[in-house]
């Protein structure tokens, strides 16, 4: 592979918003903000670290036009203690829709960022 080339499917978007992540039933969930957001996956930053590792799986929730939608993610990115990348898992073809509405009501329809790899 050469380095430095992109190996995502997705375009990611840079953005503003809010999600929740909850990591097991048994704790609460954690506020995020929304910093990138692609079909593939998302980078989230929290308020303050927690004990995620890679590989690790959650339950994210975003809210578009005012309804919460759950997604699987799956840890694969800890770029800074507060700063977390996951991929989406199994996202059916209506959750695939709302993944783009959620894209374009924050703001980040055409806006390209800088990448990096996901490992």
């Amino acid at each position: 592979m050469i380095p430095g080339r992109e190996r995502r499917l997705h375009q990611r978007v840079e953005c503003v918003g809010t999600a929740t992540i909850l990591a097991r039933q048994d704790l609460p969930r954690w506020p995020a903000r929304i910093l990138d957001l692609s079909l593939g996956g998302c980078l989230l930053e929290l308020p303050e670290p927690q004990e995620l590792v890679l590989e690790d799986m959650v339950e994210l929730t975003f809210t578009v036009n005012s309804e919460p939608f759950r997604v699987r993610g799956e840890v694969r990115s800890l770029r800074t203690p507060c700063q977390i990348g996951f991929r989406f898992h199994n996202l059916s073809p209506r959750t695939r829709r709302r993944v783009k509405e959620l894209i374009a009501d924050l703001g980040g329809e055409g806006r390209k960022i800088e990448t990096y790899e996901i490992r």
